[in-house]
């Protein structure tokens, strides 16, 4: 949605902030979320794996003419994945376009959509815990 946005000045003015409500943060490592994660859900995580409810268990979900459904720049010089470099995506979204806040949707590892539901809500947690960007 596009709003038109005019200054106003004096008493009275009004800033508006921009958001993105679709972020994709990714993790370099699993062992990134490790800290995030009590002892139980690390063991169970490093015994059975994610186990998620999905036809693409082994691989993305996502469309393979366009990998992880990302823009061909957003893949990090360094070797990551789309997400996975904060400078990067500073540089591509948050600073170019004057981004105040977004809603973080990691596409994985996120919790979501795993068969132990008690692992998926910690796993859910951990994810938004290591992304929390101040």
């Amino acid at each position: 949605m596009n709003v038109e946005h005019r200054e106003r000045t004096g008493e009275g003015a009004a800033r508006l902030g921009f958001a993105d409500c679709d972020i994709h943060p990714k993790v370099r490592r699993l062992e990134d979320l490790r800290p995030y994660l009590s002892e139980r859900w690390w063991r169970h995580y490093l015994t059975y794996g994610p186990r998620v409810r999905h036809g693409f268990a082994k691989g993305t979900p996502y469309p393979k003419a366009a990998p992880l459904a990302c823009r061909r720049d957003a893949w990090p010089a360094d070797g990551g994945e789309p997400g996975s470099s904060l400078e990067l995506m500073r540089e591509q979204l948050i600073d170019a376009y004057g981004l105040e806040f977004g809603v973080l949707n990691p596409l994985s590892p996120t919790g979501q959509g795993y068969q132990d539901a008690d692992f998926s809500a910690a796993m859910a947690s951990a994810t938004n815990g290591r992304h929390i960007v101040r």
